[in-house]
């Protein structure tokens, strides 16, 4: 049983309709909830909707590196005239335990 006794959460990213200040606000806040709020117990999966349809990022996992990389490979603005990359130093990143 993979999720017995954990919590199951998802960050589901659409960054079609927001303004780039609101996206990264959005980014900063998903990698703040990785760093510092994620338990010892959660699972958590990234979702992106692009290109008109939901795409799983990263499917559920405890590995804090893992999802600040793949959070750092998010790009905004789709559909805008404005594209941008916001990127996390996740190749160095060091975490410490909760």
């Amino acid at each position: 049983m993979r999720y017995k006794d954990r919590r199951q959460l998802t960050i589901y990213f659409d960054m079609s309709a927001m303004a780039q200040a609101e996206q990264l606000r959005a980014l900063d806040a998903a990698q703040r909830f990785v760093r510092s709020q994620m338990a010892g117990p959660d699972l958590v999966a990234i979702m992106e909707y692009t290109g008109g349809a939901v795409k799983v990022m990263q499917d559920f996992t405890d590995d804090r590196k893992k999802l600040l990389t793949v959070i750092g490979t998010i790009i905004g603005g789709e559909g805008q005239h404005f594209v941008f990359s916001f990127r996390f130093p996740a190749p160095n990143v060091s975490i410490a335990a909760p």
